[in-house]
């Protein structure tokens, strides 16, 4: 089988934006995890507000209420209103499948999005003890958001908590909450790290880049171009 090499005004077409070093393309499907406190839901907001602010539609899930107060300051300082579809839904029947899956299509071809951020895939199943159920149903809400950004050629971002895993392999190991199984459905991997004061360190695994951000005012501060 031959590599066809894919042509550069084509992977031009295909970005949607960038932002702190992160190149987001079409159809693709980004997965960030960290702790509590590391900048999940900041880097989020920013992507969002650079979003709308280049007449990006965007639809925002949000599972852990956090995002209201911001968005009405993002939207205050005159990006446009709407294009920004908002929930705020935490019912883990919800996010089951086919629910999820048959509302999403919905509502992506009805609100022709290009950007869709779940925040956090894991909160609505915080209830759930057992971690095998729990990762299974995860898996299914990144699979069914990963299947509807490649059918609408949009951007999925999806957060999760991390855990740290002790086993005799790997002790103390990093491990975002959904396991393999979220991993395995996202095509890039970004770990947020805690730094001293406003900093945070960003990981692409992918391609192993590592860079430092900045979080003022609860948004990621982009560097100035020189």
């Amino acid at each position: 089988m031959a590599f066809k090499p894919v042509a550069l005004d084509k992977l031009e077409e295909m970005k949607l934006l960038s932002f702190a070093g992160l190149e987001l393309i079409r159809a693709k499907t980004y997965l960030i995890y960290g702790e509590s406190l590391s900048g999940k839901t900041a880097l989020c907001l920013s992507i969002l507000k650079k979003a709308l602010k280049d007449g990006i539609r965007v639809l925002l899930i949000d599972t852990e209420g956090k995002t209201r107060s911001r968005l009405q300051a993002i939207i205050s300082e005159g990006v446009k209103k709407n294009l920004l579809t908002f929930y705020e839904n935490n019912n883990m029947k919800d996010y089951t499948l086919p629910n999820f899956s048959e509302w999403l299509e919905k509502t992506v071809t009805e609100e022709k999005i290009d950007l869709i951020i779940l925040d956090s895939i894991a909160s609505p199943f915080t209830q759930l003890h057992h971690p095998k159920e729990r990762a299974m149903l995860m898996k299914n809400v990144i699979g069914a958001l990963r299947k509807v950004a490649q059918d609408h050629d949009a951007t999925a971002i999806v957060t999760t908590h991390t855990y740290r895993k002790y086993d005799s392999l790997d002790p103390g190991k990093i491990v975002p909450i959904g396991g393999e199984g979220i991993k395995f459905f996202s095509d890039t991997k970004i770990w947020l790290r805690l730094s001293p004061g406003d900093k945070r360190i960003l990981n692409i695994l992918n391609n192993s880049t590592e860079q430092v951000i900045h979080i003022k005012g609860g948004l990621v501060e982009e560097e100035e171009k020189k």
